[in-house]
């Protein structure tokens, strides 16, 4: 996989490989193709290919039941800091926990502007 990055955070790197990786496992790739093409920031069109990607790199950095495990043991409810645990950005803490965590809906306003 070849991936460039211009001075990112290691969280940001970290899932940006994931989602490359998704790609390959998921064989969106075309035979021979090295990397997928990045959509311009102003086109807005969802792209259901890049969207499972980046459910799957959610995934694989953040795991549903290793997730649940940290917040009922260690009773853990501040996002920054799962996202620090995981070392992941606070967007990918926000949308794991929302797909798994009903209860951190006050938590979710909190962030909402992020």
């Amino acid at each position: 996989i070849k991936v460039q990055l211009d001075n990112s955070s290691l969280p940001h790197t970290r899932f940006v490989l994931a989602h490359q990786i998704a790609h390959h496992v998921l064989n969106h790739l075309k035979p021979g193709q090295l990397l997928m093409s990045v959509a311009s920031p102003a086109d807005n069109t969802p792209n259901p290919i890049e969207a499972l990607a980046d459910e799957f790199a959610r995934h694989l950095l953040v795991p549903l039941p290793l997730l649940k495990w940290h917040v009922e043991r260690y009773s853990i409810t501040d996002l920054e800091q799962l996202a620090a645990i995981f070392g992941v950005e606070l967007k990918v803490i926000m949308l794991q926990v929302r797909v798994r965590f009903s209860g951190f809906s006050s938590l979710h306003r909190k962030y909402a502007d992020i």
